[in-house]
């Protein structure tokens, strides 16, 4: 919702935005420092997260989807 407010100093005319929406709250993604104990196979497991394909066109999302690719596979790693 949208409204605008009186402005008594200046001619500029300021506006109240509010929003409100539910944004999902997920898990926060930890790096396990005793992942390191098993470096070899962390670094496979990384290389393998960072080189799948991710189809998006725009270099944000493309770095986005790749840090989500690099999450999943490291959560299945740690399983």
């Amino acid at each position: 919702m949208a409204s605008t407010l009186v402005s008594e100093v200046s001619d500029h005319t300021p506006c109240l935005l509010q929003v409100e929406t539910e944004i999902p709250r997920r898990n926060n993604f930890r790096f396990e420092y005793y992942w390191m104990e098993h470096e070899w196979m962390i670094m496979q497991v990384v290389n393998h997260g960072w080189s799948l394909l991710t189809f998006q066109m725009v270099s944000a999302k493309n770095l986005m989807a790749k840090f989500k690719n690099l999450r999943r596979v490291l959560k299945e790693w740690q399983k």
